[in-house]
């Protein structure tokens, strides 16, 4: 049971119940059965607890209801397959997570909730809008939450991991039960194409879903590229034809054919030619954001500054027009002074000059995005050469390893090196990147395979206006090797580190500060 799980469980927990009492649906023979709670793991079952038995449990039905049985379960909930008979072991059957998803709103009395839900979906962007709108609803509604990558977020300084950018279904359930006792307003969700092909949300109502953007992932799971994307299309038309406000990116072209004229809310980049009545932005120097919209110009500043962090903020703000009700100057005044996760173009500077960015940035689409926005630093600076530090993960889809290091090759000094390599080789990693017949013609890559040695070599290559991307890991705390073992690692850290070594005073985004203990982080990745 991992932290959020902990916490989630005991404050989302329900009276004891007879299933009748609440599932009249159910046949009158189980009528009688009492429930304390729900669990889809059977090792975490108690007495009179009901087990979950979810598709992918199916197969070992057996073993694991003799676990159930054993920790005196009072009942297995199974969805899809054929349905169980066991004599000393009621069954209650579900077709499919649909009707699970309602049966979990009766259990955690959510049909009436007024905690209202937002997703937000897309390759990129996920992490940034989600956080983003938190922060504004904190301020402008009282409270929001917001669960994903960084896990489930009460507020800015409060994180629990939740294992997956999409939690489990039962515990996206636990987790609306708890705002919804706790008279939360507001719940932003990012709903990654896993949580959408595993039906992690199924019986979840959303308000609003917010598309960001539309690249290349997970293809290593998904069978190709057309069925990823067709993952995110038919979240966002569900959520649409359910009645929620659809909120989309029209500078992206695969998300205007995928969700063609449906009824959407667009909102688009200032300089750029569309069709649509979108809400559009235009990044204004040195840390200003200009928003246009049906006649209206509003311009919030301090924001964060960058195309990307302008991009995240138009859907913010296009999100609060179309589904919250707020008014252009409302949006200008809630979108002021916002601040960026970490691990987000997270910024590092010294007095010398010298500018460090830690990023997620883990698809083509992203690496560039980040690239284009470090080169508009260095441009700014008195002079501005961009250095980037990347490498791909191990396990997953191997097809964006090669679109990766095209993307990289717009820096002006590169080092490819390990990215959580798991069970695969780093240098075999390194390959699929560059392959050996293409490293000749690759003047300004360099390899080192141990990430904290790269970080350091680029480190020290900066002068005065240059910019260094730190990318792939972004927020995370741990470097993942083989057999799931995980150590301790932090790229801020050690880029942290590197700079103070050159003797600049460092300065890092209020935002994002934290103690730096560089002795958490052993530096062999192989």
């Amino acid at each position: 049971m991992n932290k959020a799980q902990q916490h989630l469980q005991p404050c989302s927990q329900r009276a004891k119940r007879s299933l009748g009492a609440f599932w009249p649906d159910a046949d009158t023979a189980l009528h009688d059965i009492e429930i304390s709670d729900v669990q889809d793991d059977s090792r975490l079952l108690q007495p009179g607890d009901a087990w979950l038995c979810l598709p992918a449990a199916l197969a070992a039905w057996d073993e694991y209801a003799d676990m159930a049985v054993c920790a005196g379960a009072s009942l297995c909930i199974q969805v899809g397959g054929t349905a169980h008979v066991r004599d000393d072991f009621p069954v209650l059957y579900m077709a499919d997570m649909a009707q699970l998803g309602r049966w979990l709103r009766h259990w955690f009395q959510t049909l009436e909730s007024s905690t209202q839900l937002i997703a937000v979906t897309g390759t990129d962007g996920k992490t940034s809008v989600a956080w983003m709108t938190r922060s504004v609803l904190e301020k402008t509604a009282g409270a929001c939450w917001s669960a994903g990558t960084l896990g489930w977020m009460q507020e800015r300084d409060s994180c629990l991991p939740l294992g997956n950018t999409t939690a489990s279904l039962l515990n996206n359930h636990r987790l609306w039960a708890a705002a919804t006792d706790a008279h939360i307003p507001y719940v932003v969700m990012e709903v990654s194409s896993h949580g959408i092909d595993q039906e992690r949300v199924a019986g979840l109502d959303f308000c609003a879903v917010v598309w960001t953007t539309m690249g290349r992932d997970h293809l290593d799971y998904h069978a190709d590229l057309e069925a990823y994307q067709q993952s995110k299309a038919r979240f966002v038309a569900a959520v649409g034809a359910a009645g929620g406000t659809v909120i989309a990116n029209a500078d992206q072209a695969d998300i205007v054919r995928l969700r063609g004229h449906d009824s959407t809310h667009w909102y688009a980049a200032q300089h750029k030619k569309n069709e649509y009545d979108a809400l559009t932005w235009q990044t204004v120097a040195p840390d200003g954001l200009c928003l246009h919209h049906d006649g209206q110009t509003v311009t919030p500043s301090p924001v964060p500054t960058g195309v990307i962090h302008g991009q995240n903020l138009a859907a913010l703000a296009t999100l609060l027009v179309h589904a919250l009700g707020y008014d252009l100057k409302r949006v200008a005044e809630a979108l002021t002074a916002v601040d960026t996760p970490p691990g987000r173009m997270e910024s590092l500077t010294d007095t010398a000059g010298r500018q460090v960015f830690i990023d997620y940035a883990h698809t083509p689409e992203a690496m560039a995005a980040c690239l284009a926005a470090a080169r508009s630093a260095a441009r700014s600076a008195a002079r501005g050469r961009v250095l980037l530090v990347f490498g791909c993960g191990g396990e997953r889809d191997q097809g964006k390893r090669a679109l990766m290091g095209r993307a990289a090759l717009a820096a002006d000094a590169v080092w490819v090196t390990s990215d959580n390599p798991r069970n695969e080789d780093p240098e075999m990693i390194v390959d699929d990147i560059y392959p050996a017949s293409y490293c000749a013609d690759v003047k300004h890559v360099s390899f080192e395979i141990d990430r904290a040695q790269a970080i350091r070599q680029a480190v020290a290559s900066l002068h005065r206006g240059d910019v260094l991307l730190i990318a792939g890991k972004g927020h995370e705390d741990y470097m993942e090797l083989a057999y799931g073992r995980r150590i301790p690692w932090s790229d801020k850290a050690l880029a942290a580190s590197a700079l103070a070594v050159l003797g600049g005073c460092l300065t890092i985004e209020e935002s994002t500060a934290e103690t730096l203990d560089l002795d958490r982080f052993p530096h062999d990745v192989r």
